[in-house]
């Protein structure tokens, strides 16, 4: 079993998932680089929460080589890059997190990955909430709770995204043709997006 390096984009203004990455097969440098094209270019107004572990943080150099750091989120507690799973917030995110994105978000979540990531879910016999060992994932559904955790809980998110952007009132837009969707995507005026680094060599 591989792990996935994903990437998951969350609308912050009513955290509608509107586009998901996930990829086992690039190095960590053709991913970053991948990422790093993706904000500059598709979603300018985006700011990037990734996960700080033990590949997640070059990844996030080699992004900050290409895009700079103003849109990569830095730890409020020691000024690096990224967020670090510890333990009282994997229990957050698999807690209130995980609780209210199901109950309150779920029909704004769009993609059968995470999905079929949350339906796969199992509590261990020490009571962790975790995916089975067994042929299981839960990386893009950790992007996608990183996204969530950002817009529900970050103390720091108006240092990145205009708070007029959160909780405010969306018109509805037909998305009905590609090109509509298109627009709406390149116009997009602040998404949360997180980068779940999970590459083994």
């Amino acid at each position: 079993r591989k792990d996935f390096s994903t990437l998951v984009g969350v609308d912050v203004t009513n955290s509608e998932v509107v586009f998901t990455m996930r990829c086992n097969q690039y190095s960590i440098t053709r991913f970053a680089r991948a990422v790093a094209y993706i904000l500059l270019y598709m979603f300018p107004n985006s700011v990037l929460v990734p996960e700080r572990n033990y590949t997640g943080l070059p990844v996030c150099e080699i992004i900050a080589e290409n895009m700079g750091q103003s849109r990569i989120y830095h730890d409020i507690k020691d000024g690096q890059l990224g967020v670090s799973m510890v333990h009282h917030l994997r229990e957050i995110m698999y807690g209130d997190v995980l609780r209210v994105s199901v109950i309150e978000q779920g029909h704004m979540i769009h993609d059968h990955t995470i999905t079929d990531e949350i339906a796969g879910l199992i509590t261990t016999k020490d009571g962790r909430i975790d995916h089975k060992q067994s042929g299981g994932h839960d990386d893009t559904l950790i992007a996608y709770l990183y996204c969530r955790w950002f817009i529900m809980f970050c103390k720091t998110k108006g240092r990145y995204i205009d708070s007029i952007f959160f909780n405010s009132t969306i018109t509805k837009i037909d998305m009905s043709s590609e090109q509509a969707a298109y627009d709406y995507l390149m116009g997009n005026k602040g998404a949360a997006m997180t980068l779940n680094e999970s590459y083994k060599q």
